[in-house]
């Protein structure tokens, strides 16, 4: 298996009147079976409507098969469980690139199905959190104010108010290093992405 496969992929746009009732069918991708390794450089061509798009969208799991299996990395993209992972894994970007995928690299679509993904779960306390940006010592609740290291009680705060990011000044900062470690172990204590900003 490759890093993507599709197995007898088909996908179907239903259009319903106000009432629900099915007015009709379009099968934007019809069957279409297909093995990318690693490292392959694949091009989707096709006129406009063709369905390069939608196939597309399978491959992030942004539109759930009518009928077939796509695979991403071996995960199955009907398993919502593997969502999160795929998206990470997988996205559409708007230029070629060789460096990680990075977030400013993704199309509006895909950011705003990872956005719906990790909102659903969320409460509003939650959501509420997201506004706010909190300070590394404001997590700690210490005295001191130049934490270079993740405390158990950093990660409590954070599994306790979810912050949408955390600020990390000079003060916190040893080396690249150090700070990567710092920022990848804040992520780590929380189940939603943080931003993390330095000054």
């Amino acid at each position: 298996m490759g890093i993507v496969e599709a197995k007898n992929l088909t996908f179907e746009y239903i259009r319903r009147d106000e009432e629900g009732n099915v007015e009709g069918i379009t099968t934007a991708v019809d069957n279409v079976n297909i093995d990318i390794k690693a490292g392959d450089f694949v091009a989707v061509l096709g006129h406009n409507g063709s369905g390069k798009s939608t196939f597309a969208k399978h491959l992030n799991a942004l539109v759930m098969p009518t009928e077939g299996t796509v695979y991403v990395d071996g995960m199955d993209t009907k398993d919502s469980g593997n969502t999160l992972s795929i998206r990470q894994t997988a996205g559409c970007g708007k230029k070629s690139t060789t460096k990680k995928l990075k977030t400013e690299d993704l199309d509006e679509t895909t950011l705003q199905g990872m956005a719906k993904d990790i909102t659903k779960e969320m409460s509003l306390k939650n959501k509420i959190g997201q506004l706010f940006m909190v300070s590394v010592y404001q997590l700690d609740e210490a005295e001191s104010k130049n934490q270079t290291s993740v405390t158990s009680q950093m990660k409590k705060t954070l599994k306790k108010y979810p912050a949408g990011g955390v600020i990390m000044f000079a003060k916190n900062i040893n080396t690249p290093d150090q700070t990567k470690k710092m920022t990848d172990e804040l992520q780590d204590a929380s189940y939603i992405p943080l931003l993390c900003n330095e000054f």
